[in-house]
C-alpha cells in the first residue's frame, strides 16, 4: 500500500516512522512517503495515488479539522488517519465526521496501536468504497433485471420502476412513478401470486417478493414481480398432455416408463411400455427383482445413470447414452432421457418420466464411421466442454501430436495447431452455445498460411492472401472449408470441427468466375478501350499484372499494334513491322512462352528473338486464338522484381483465360464493326432520297418507322405525325391499300408496284413500291411490312409530254443565240401546258433587278421588258429562295401586289426558279384564267431544269463569242498599230474596227494638245451628225474632259436617266445614244487623250466590258506613244545612217583611188552579192550587213604598202604572204566599230576555200560563213574579168569554166549552182551595177527592220 505521512521530522525521522521501523511487509505491506509541511503534503496528494493518508494536526500550516476535510476532498478513496496532541473525545468525533477513519492521541500511541489503526482504517475505507460500488451495481441490476422491480415509499408511492415493471403494467414511467398500486395489482390467496390489472382487465400473473431497503437515505420497500403467466399456462398444458404422453409412448418402438414419487420420496412404477421387455429380454417384474437398472447397466455406466437422474430431480432434464446387458448376454446401447414433473404449488417432484431408444445399430455405424473418419484426408476433431475428445489421423498429423496427447490438449490449442487463425477460433467459441442449442451448422471458407513453426500463432484471416491473390496461392498457402456442427458424442453434446482443403475448388471457382466476368465484360463496356482495361483488371485478379499489354496482329499491313499497354518503364510502342521480339515469337510459334532470364538468353543465342524495351525478370506471353484457331494477337505480362516470379501454373492460368479473352475481344471488335455498319446503314437510310418505312399489315396499316425522304414525300413534319395517320389514307384510292396488303400476305414480297398516292396537302404523285413481309420467329405470323418508295411522278408523265420534253431539249440545243433560245422555250411551253401567257424572267445582277426578257401569249407586250426590284417582287422571291410559287386564287393572294400588273389580273399563276449549277438565274412564269394543275406544275419544274441549262448554255456561248470577238479585236488592233506607221491611218482603222465589230455604235479619239490645253477630235466613226469632228474640249469639260481630268473611266449605262452631265442634247435627240463610256489615254503617267464609245442600246458595265474597254484604251495609248517614239527614232536614224553611209562610201572611194586597177570593183561586187544572196534565200534584214561587208571586203589592203599593193608584175613569196594578211587587217580595223560588227564575215573570210586551202584561217565547208562563200564567187567572177598588172582580163567563157571547175574546191557547189543560174539571166553585167535604191535610200531597209 502507498501511504502519505504529513508530519514534521524530529532528530531525522518522524514519530510514525519510528513506530513503524522494523515492521515487516507480512505484517503491514506499507510504502511510506513523508511530507513535513502541510501545503507540500496537499501538493503531493494531488500528484500521487495513495491508499492511506496520515496527517498530524500539529504540523505547521495545518488549520485543524478543516485540513481533514481538504485531504478527504483531494483523496476521496484513501483512508485518512488523524494524529493529534489534543485529548478531547468531542474533537476526535468531529475529525471522524469530517472523513477520518480513525483518531489517535499521540500520548497514547504505540506500535501495536499504530499498526492496528492503519489496518482497520484501510479496511473500513475499502469496504466503504465497495459498498458504494455495490449500491451502484444494485441500481444497475435492478434496472437490467428480467423481473419487474418497483421501489415503494412508506406511503405506497412508486419511487422507481425498471423497464420490465413498466412492461408488466403496460404504462410509461411518468404515468406509474409517483402513483400508488391500488387497483393495479390483486393478491391471490397464496399471498405470493398477484394479478396485474390494466384497463379493467387482468393483464398478467406474477410471483411477488418483498424486501426492505434504504433508498436515497429513506426507508423503502423493494417489490419484485416475476411474470409467470406463460409458466402457469404451460403447467396447465402439461397436465393435459401427461395422459397423451403415455398413450403416445405406448406406440413408439422404443421403451418409456413413469415413476410416481411418494410423500416419502420413494419412486413407485406406474407404467412401462412393452418394448422394454423386447429390448432387454426381461419382464418388468423380473428386472425389478434383480435390481432394476443397476443390474442391467454396464458397470462403467451406473454412475452416469445416477448423474442423469440427479440432474432431472434438480430440474435439468437431459439425456445420455448407456450400455445394458440383455437376458441373452448381448450388450446393447440405449439413449436414455429423464424428466421430472413437479407440483406447481410447492415444486416438489411428483412424477419421474423416463424413456429411450435402442441405438445399438447407430453406435455400430458410428464406430464404423469413426474408423472411416480416422482415415479421411479431412482434418476432424470433436470438442466437448472445451476439451478435445477425438481427433482423426489427419488432424493429429497436422497438429504435430501423438494420439495419446489428444485428450491432454485444449480446444484452442489444437485449433491453433490446425492453422486456424485467432479470429476464426474466437468465432467458433462465441457461437458454440448457439450451435449446440440451435442445432445449426457453422460453415465458412477461409485462407490460411501454413508456414509457421510449432508454438507460433497463425496469421490473421484476410480477404485475400498477402503475398498473392486468391487464384494463385503460394506453396504454404491454402483455402480451407471450416465446418462446425453439433453432434451427440457418447451420449453428450459435442462439436465436430472439420477442415477440408478446397484450394483447387476455389481456384476452379475463381477461374469459372473469371470466365463469367470476361463474358459479361462485353455487355458492360461501351468500346474496345474499356474492354482492354477490364481485361487488365481481370488478369490482375489472377496473376501479378502491373506490367501488361495486348498486342494485335494486322494481317493486311503485316504490322503489330498495341491497343493497350501499361508498363513501369516503357511507353506505348508505335505500330511496327513484324520483327524478332518475344511478342513476335509467340505469334510465330503459336505457343505460350515463359521467358525467364535463362530462357531469354537461350532464345537470343539461337537467333529467335532480339532485345527490345526494358529488361524484365520474367516475361510471360500467350497467343490470343479465335474460335477457328487463327491467332489474333498476344496477351503479355512481365515483372521487373526478382522477388516476384511467374510459374508454369501462372502460364496455365493465363493460357486458360486467354481463349475466352480472345473470344470477347473478337466479339467486341465484331460488335463495333456491326455498330459502324448499322450506323452506316442508319445514315444511309436517313440520307437516301428513297423513302424507307415500315407499316403494320392489314387494310388500314399504320407507320412504325419512316425516314426523312418518305416524310418529305408526303409532307409530314416529323415521325410522330406520320404514326398518327393510316397508310390507307395516303392512297389516292384507299381501297387499293387492302389489295396491296392482301397481295403482300399472299406472296410474302412484291417489287415494282406502282401506286397513285396522296400527299398531306391533297396533291397526288406516283410512287414505286418494293416491299417484304417480316414474320415472327416463334409463331410464324406476319409482323410488319418493310417497304421502299420512290417518287416516279416524272416517269409517269404521259408519253406525249416526254416526247415533247425530248423535242424541246433538242430544239433548245439547236438554237444558236439566247434570243432564239428564249423564243423556242416559250413557244414549246405554250404547246405543252394550257396557259394564257408564259414568260421568262432573268436576274440582272448589276442592277439587282428582275427583267422579263420575253413573254408569249395574251398581255405579252405588257410584260416584256418589265423590270422589278429583286427584293420587292414575288418573282424575285422565287429566284432568291429557289422555291416555286403556285396560286390558283391570285385575286385572294396577298402576294398579288408583288406580281407584275398584267399577271396580278389573272386567276392562276405559277413561278418556277431557273437554277444553273445550283445558282439562280431567273424564273419561268405561266398564268391564265384556268387552274394550274399539279401535273402541269410538275412539268413546268422539269422544263425549268432544261430551260436553265439551255439559257445558261446560250448565255455562256454569247459571252464566249463576245470575249473571242473582243480578243480578236484586240489582236487586230495590235496588228494594225504595228503595221501602220502613219498615226492618222492607225487611229481611223482603230475606230472602224471598234464599230464594225459591234463593240460600239460610235467611237472617237480626242488627242490632248498640251500647248493649247485642249482635247481635240483626231479620229472617229459611227456618228450621224458631222459636228462631232469639230469637238475641242478643255480638261474637265464634258464627260470626256472629266475622264481625263480625273484620270478614270467614266461610265453612264443609261443616258435616259440623266446620269452624267451631257455637253450636247444632240446625243439623245439626233444620235439616240443610250449609254456612254470614256477612258483616258495615259501612258507613262503622261496624258495622250481620251477614247469615247457611244451605244444606242443599253450597255451594262460588266467586268468583261470594262476590262475590254480599258485594254483597248491601253492599246491606243501605246500606239500613240509608239508613233511619237518612231517618229523621233526615224529622224535620228536617218541622220545616223547618212553619216555611216557616207563613211563607208568614203572608205571604199579611198581604196579605189589608191588601187586604180580595182576602181569600181567594190560597188559592183557589193551589188552582185545582194542579187546572189536574195536568190539563195538570205533574209532581207541581213542584206544590209552583206552589202556593207562586200563594200569593205578589201579594206584591209589599206594596211598593205604601196610597193606591194601597186607592184607591176608577179609578187614574190614574201610579198604574197604580206598580201595574204589583208583579211586579218580588215578584221582588226572593223571589229572595234559596233555598227559594222555584223558585217565582218566577208572582209575576214572571203579568201577561205571550200576545201580548206584558203586563208587566213584555213576554214572548210560550211564552217565558212555563208556570206563569205557567196561573196567569194562574185569576187572571183569580177576579178578574172578585169585586167591586172600581172595578167590581162579573162573571157567570160573561161571564167565560167574556171568557176565550174573550182566548184567543190574553191567554191561552195550550191552557191556556184545558183550563180550559174543567175548568170544565164544576165544578172552579173555592168548594167546591173550598184543597186540605186540601196545607194540612194538605205533608210528604207532600216525602217522595215525597226
Amino acid at each position: 500500500m502507498n501511504a502519505l505521512l504529513i508530519q514534521m521530522k524530529r532528530g531525522g525521522f518522524t514519530l510514525v516512522e519510528g513506530l513503524l521501523s522494523g515492521v515487516g511487509e507480512d505484517i503491514l505491506p506499507l510504502k511510506l512517503e513523508v511530507c513535513g509541511v502541510f501545503e507540500e503534503g496537499l501538493q503531493r496528494l494531488s500528484q500521487g495515488d495513495f491508499s492511506i493518508v496520515i496527517i498530524d494536526l500539529d504540523i505547521p500550516g495545518c488549520n485543524g479539522l478543516e485540513a481533514v476535510h481538504e485531504v478527504r476532498r483531494r483523496a476521496p478513496a484513501a483512508a485518512v488517519v488523524v494524529l493529534s496532541s489534543v485529548d478531547d473525545d468531542a474533537f476526535a468525533w468531529q475529525a471522524v465526521r469530517q472523513g477520518a477513519e480513525d483518531f489517535l492521541h499521540k500520548k497514547e500511541l504505540n506500535r501495536t496501536l499504530m499498526i492496528r489503526s492503519l489496518r482497520y482504517a484501510y479496511e473500513r475505507q475499502r469496504m466503504a468504497v465497495e459498498r458504494s460500488r455495490t449500491l451502484s451495481d444494485l441500481r444497475l441490476v435492478i434496472e437490467k433485471n428480467s423481473e419487474g422491480m418497483l421501489i415503494l415509499a412508506a406511503d405506497g408511492r412508486v419511487l422507481f420502476a425498471n423497464p420490465e415493471a413498466l412492461r408488466l403494467f403496460d404504462s410509461p414511467a411518468e404515468a406509474l412513478i409517483g402513483s400508488g398500486l391500488d387497483g393495479r395489482i390483486r393478491t391471490l390467496p397464496d399471498g405470493q401470486t398477484v394479478e396485474v390489472w390494466v384497463g379493467g382487465q387482468m393483464h398478467a400473473l406474477a410471483e411477488m417478493r418483498r424486501a426492505a431497503l434504504t433508498w436515497e437515505q429513506q426507508p423503502a420497500t423493494l417489490l419484485s414481480l416475476r411474470d409467470i403467466t406463460q409458466q402457469k399456462e404451460a403447467e396447465a398444458r402439461l397436465r393435459q398432455s401427461e395422459e397423451r404422453y403415455r398413450g403416445i409412448s405406448e406406440l413408439v418402438s422404443d421403451y418409456a416408463y413413469s415413476f410416481r414419487i411418494g410423500p416419502d420420496g420413494k419412486a413407485h412404477v406406474e407404467w412401462v411400455t412393452d418394448s422394454f421387455q423386447r429390448i432387454t429380454g426381461y419382464p418388468l417384474e423380473e428386472a425389478l427383482e434383480l435390481g432394476g437398472w443397476r443390474y442391467l447397466l454396464h458397470p462403467e455406466d451406473v454412475s452416469k445413470m445416477g448423474r442423469l437422474r440427479e440432474r432431472a430431480f434438480n430440474g435439468e432434464p437431459g439425456s445420455d447414452e448407456f450400455r445394458v446387458y440383455t437376458r441373452s448376454g448381448e450388450m446393447r446401447w440405449l439413449r436414455h432421457h429423464s424428466q421430472v414433473l413437479r407440483d406447481p404449488e410447492n415444486h416438489t417432484p411428483l412424477v419421474f418420466y423416463g424413456g429411450g431408444q435402442d441405438i445399438t445399430d447407430r453406435k455400430l455405424a458410428e464406430e464404423a464411421y469413426q474408423a472411416l473418419v480416422d482415415q479421411s484426408p479431412q482434418e476432424m476433431v470433436i470438442l466437448q466442454a472445451g476439451r478435445v475428445v477425438f481427433a482423426n489421423q489427419a488432424a493429429i498429423v497436422r497438429a504435430r501430436l501423438f494420439r495419446e496427447d489428444v485428450s491432454q490438449i485444449s480446444a484452442d490449442e489444437i485449433l491453433a495447431r490446425l492453422d486456424l487463425p485467432l479470429d476464426a477460433r474466437v468465432d467458433i467459441f462465441r457461437q458454440a452455445l448457439d450451435l449446440l442449442d440451435g442445432g445449426y451448422h457453422l460453415r465458412r471458407e477461409l485462407w490460411v498460411s501454413r508456414s509457421f513453426g510449432e508454438g507460433s500463432e497463425p496469421e490473421a484471416e484476410a480477404d485475400e492472401p498477402p503475398s498473392r491473390r486468391k487464384a494463385f496461392l503460394a506453396p504454404n498457402e491454402a483455402w480451407v472449408e471450416l465446418v462446425v456442427m453439433p453432434i451427440d458424442y457418447q451420449g453428450r453434446p459435442a462439436l465436430q470441427i472439420s477442415l477440408s482443403d478446397v484450394s483447387e475448388r476455389k481456384r476452379a471457382e475463381q477461374l469459372e468466375q473469371t470466365l463469367y466476368r470476361i463474358s459479361e465484360t462485353v455487355n458492360l463496356v461501351e468500346n474496345l478501350d474499356q474492354l482492354y482495361f477490364a481485361v487488365h483488371t481481370i488478369v490482375s485478379d489472377l496473376i501479378p499484372a502491373d506490367n501488361f499489354y495486348i498486342a494485335l496482329l494486322d494481317e493486311e499491313s503485316e504490322q503489330i499494334y498495341f491497343p493497350y499497354f501499361v508498363d513501369e518503364f516503357d511507353s506505348t510502342p508505335e505500330p511496327q513491322r513484324i520483327r524478332r521480339g518475344l511478342t513476335e515469337y509467340v505469334l510465330r510459334s503459336g505457343r505460350p512462352l515463359l521467358a525467364t532470364p535463362e530462357i531469354f538468353d537461350q532464345l537470343v543465342a539461337a537467333g529467335e528473338v532480339e532485345q527490345k524495351g526494358a529488361d524484365s525478370v520474367d516475361w510471360l506471353g500467350v497467343p490470343l486464338r479465335r474460335g477457328d484457331g487463327k491467332i489474333l494477337g498476344a496477351l503479355v505480362v512481365q515483372t521487373y522484381q526478382h522477388n516476384l516470379r511467374y510459374t508454369e501454373r501462372d502460364q496455365d492460368i493465363l493460357t486458360f483465360v486467354s481463349r475466352q479473352i480472345a473470344l470477347v475481344i473478337e466479339r467486341k471488335r465484331t460488335e463495333e464493326m456491326l455498330r459502324d455498319s448499322e450506323e452506316h446503314y442508319r445514315t444511309l437510310v436517313e440520307n437516301i432520297p428513297v423513302g424507307v418505312y415500315r407499316t403494320t399489315p392489314g387494310p388500314e396499316g399504320s407507320f412504325l418507322t419512316t425516314n426523312p425522304a418518305l416524310r418529305q414525300m408526303f409532307g409530314f413534319r416529323n415521325e410522330e405525325e406520320a404514326r398518327q395517320v393510316h397508310t390507307c389514307d395516303l392512297y389516292a384510292h384507299p381501297q387499293e391499300r387492302k389489295t396491296f396488303s392482301d397481295r403482300m400476305l399472299a406472296e410474302g414480297a412484291v417489287t415494282g408496284v406502282e401506286l397513285l398516292l396522296r400527299r398531306r396537302d391533297g396533291s397526288t404523285f406516283w410512287g414505286l413500291v418494293n416491299a417484304k413481309v417480316l414474320y415472327d420467329d416463334e409463331t410464324g405470323l406476319p409482323v410488319c411490312f418493310d417497304c421502299t418508295l420512290q417518287d416516279i411522278t416524272e416517269r409517269k408523265l404521259g408519253q406525249r409530254q416526254r416526247e415533247s420534253l425530248a423535242a424541246m431539249a433538242f430544239a433548245l440545243r439547236e438554237t444558236p443565240t439566247r434570243a432564239e433560245t428564249l423564243t423556242t422555250l416559250l413557244d414549246e411551253i405554250l404547246v405543252l401546258i394550257e396557259a394564257d401567257i408564259v414568260a421568262v424572267a432573268l436576274l440582272d445582277a448589276f442592277s439587282s433587278e428582275v427583267v422579263i426578257e420575253l413573254a408569249r401569249g395574251a398581255q405579252a407586250e405588257r410584260l416584256t421588258g418589265v423590270r422589278m426590284p429583286l427584293n420587292e417582287s414575288t418573282i424575285g422571291n422565287v429566284i432568291l429562295t429557289g422555291k416555286a410559287y403556285l396560286s390558283n386564287q391570285v385575286q385572294a393572294d396577298a402576294a398579288r401586289m408583288l406580281l407584275p400588273e398584267a399577271a396580278a389580273e389573272m386567276r392562276a399563276v405559277a413561278l418556277v426558279p431557273l437554277l444553273a449549277e445550283g445558282n439562280p438565274i431567273g424564273a419561268l412564269f405561266i398564268g391564265g384564267r384556268h387552274t394550274v394543275r399539279g401535273e402541269d406544275f410538275q412539268l413546268l419544274r422539269a422544263i425549268a431544269d432544261l430551260a436553265a441549262s439551255a439559257i445558261q448554255r446560250a448565255t455562256l456561248a454569247e459571252q464566249t463569242e463576245s470575249r473571242l470577238q473582243r480578243l480578236s479585236l484586240l489582236r487586230t488592233i495590235s496588228a494594225t498599230i504595228s503595221a501602220m506607221p502613219d498615226l492618222n491611218q492607225t487611229l481611223d482603222a482603230l475606230m472602224e474596227q471598234i464599230v464594225s465589230q459591234g463593240q460600239a455604235d460610235a467611237a472617237d479619239i480626242l488627242l490632248y494638245e498640251p500647248e493649247a490645253g485642249l482635247l481635240r477630235y483626231a479620229a472617229g466613226t459611227g456618228f450621224r451628225d458631222p459636228s462631232f469632228q469639230t469637238v475641242a474640249l478643255r480638261l474637265g469639260q464634258g464627260e470626256g474632259g472629266r475622264a481625263v481630268l480625273e484620270r478614270r473611266t467614266v461610265q453612264i449605262p443609261d443616258l435616259l436617266r440623266g446620269d452624267g452631265h451631257l455637253q450636247d442634247p444632240i446625243w439623245l435627240d439626233v444620235e439616240n445614244f443610250r449609254s456612254f463610256y470614256a477612258v483616258p489615254l495615259i501612258v507613262k503617267n503622261s496624258i495622250k487623250g481620251v477614247l469615247e464609245t457611244f451605244h444606242r442600246q443599253r450597255q451594262l458595265p460588266t467586268p468583261e466590258w470594262t476590262e475590254f474597254l480599258e485594254s483597248l484604251a491601253r492599246q491606243v495609248a501605246l500606239a500613240l506613244d509608239r508613233s511619237e517614239l518612231i517618229q523621233s527614232l526615224m529622224h535620228s536614224n536617218e541622220e545616223l545612217s547618212e553619216a555611216y553611209q557616207a563613211t563607208i562610201q568614203g572608205w571604199s572611194a579611198a581604196l579605189d583611188l589608191r588601187d586604180k586597177e580595182t576602181q569600181g570593183h567594190s560597188l559592183r561586187v557589193a551589188n552582185w552579192t545582194l542579187h546572189l544572196s536574195r536568190a539563195i534565200g538570205v533574209a532581207e534584214e541581213e542584206l544590209s550587213d552583206l552589202w556593207r561587208g562586200a563594200l569593205l571586203h578589201d579594206i584591209g589592203k589599206m594596211a598593205i604598202a604601196d610597193s606591194v599593193l601597186l607592184k607591176q608584175g608577179m609578187l614574190s613569196t614574201m610579198e604574197w604572204e604580206i598580201m595574204r594578211q589583208h583579211p586579218v587587217y580588215a578584221y582588226q580595223l572593223l571589229r572595234p566599230i559596233t555598227f559594222l560588227q555584223s558585217a565582218l564575215d566577208i572582209p575576214h573570210y572571203h579568201h577561205e576555200h571550200w576545201d580548206g586551202s584558203g586563208y587566213p584561217e584555213g576554214l572548210a565547208g560550211e564552217a565558212i560563213p555563208l556570206a563569205a562563200r557567196i561573196f567569194s564567187v562574185v569576187d572571183v567572177w569580177d576579178a578574172l574579168r578585169s585586167d591586172r598588172p600581172y595578167r590581162p582580163a579573162w573571157p567570160e567563157e573561161k571564167v565560167i569554166e574556171y568557176i565550174r571547175e573550182q566548184s567543190g574546191k574553191h567554191f561552195d557547189p550550191k552557191v556556184v549552182q545558183v550563180f550559174l543560174g543567175l548568170l544565164e539571166q544576165h544578172v552579173f553585167t555592168e548594167e546591173n551595177g550598184p543597186d540605186p535604191q540601196m545607194m540612194a535610200d538605205p533608210l528604207a531597209l532600216l525602217t522595215k527592220i525597226l
